[in-house]
């Protein structure tokens, strides 16, 4: 899409450096986030998974 840099206009890339976020970029970030988010509205195990990478991303995406 032409217009996800209005949305994300703070994006940056594995690298650091500002560029174009396209779909798959911020739908890859979101998706992650959301099966986090179910993990723990549906009370599984978070012992399995990262729980601080995982709270990094939720970071990293809201700095966008």
């Amino acid at each position: 899409m032409k217009q996800l840099h209005k949305a994300f206009p703070l994006f940056r890339n594995g690298a650091g450096v500002p560029k174009n976020p396209t779909r798959s970029d911020v739908a890859r970030e979101l998706n992650s986030i959301r099966k986090f988010r179910n993990r723990v509205m549906h009370f599984e195990p978070l012992f399995k998974g990262n729980v601080v990478s995982e709270f990094n991303r939720i970071l990293k995406v809201c700095s966008w």
